[in-house]
């Protein structure tokens, strides 16, 4: 038989953080699907994840602004003609999001495309230099250095359910450390097992 689809149109705004999020298109049932273009535009992305429940980490204290078609089933989340800005970063790209009902694994698949220089050093947070040993003393001490030294990529991630995946960025240039990397293209792969390659 025919599906049951619903128009949906929605908004939800949080005046206090200056958050908005709206949602314009067609919910169908048995099957469950969602579909249609989705807007979020809030100041600080860590004060809206911190309503959950924790701390906001100040890594992701920073204006967040996304817009993409969106189509969403029990299974399957998949997002094209994304705009997105973070901060001063401003790309476009798509993600797909499947095994989502089973977990085992949920792989997902994302190409984000930068324009210009993107700045990791104006998206991790500011940390009190004075405070923070050197790699000499560090090395002299025998502390173990930390690959994720910005604060802005945790050193590990442990999400309920196995995840497989690849996060593919291009960029002009990215600038990290003050040094400038030019014509950069970056592969992240996810493994079930929790590698990172």
């Amino acid at each position: 038989g025919d599906k049951k689809e619903i128009p949906a149109d929605l908004e939800i705004s949080l005046p206090e953080m200056n958050a908005h999020v709206a949602f314009k298109g067609v919910v169908a049932q048995e099957p469950m699907e969602v579909q249609g273009k989705l807007e979020l535009n809030a100041d600080n992305l860590g004060q809206i994840l911190a309503l959950g429940g924790g701390e906001g980490s100040p890594a992701l204290s920073k204006k967040l602004a996304f817009s993409g078609l969106v189509t969403a089933n029990e299974d399957t989340l998949q997002s094209e003609e994304m705009d997105v800005a973070f901060g001063d970063a401003k790309g476009k790209g798509s993600l797909k999001v499947v095994g989502l009902k089973e977990q085992m694994p949920v792989k997902f698949d994302a190409n984000l495309a930068f324009d210009g220089i993107l700045n990791l050093d104006s998206l991790a947070p500011v940390k009190d230099k004075g405070k923070e040993a050197s790699v000499e003393e560090k090395v002299a001490k025998g502390q173990k250095l930390s690959p994720s030294g910005s604060g802005f990529i945790p050193e590990s991630v442990s999400l309920p359910f196995p995840v497989d995946g690849t996060l593919q960025i291009t960029a002009e240039g990215i600038q990290s450390g003050g040094r400038t990397f030019k014509g950069v293209t970056a592969s992240v792969v996810k493994e079930a097992s929790g590698r990172v390659a």
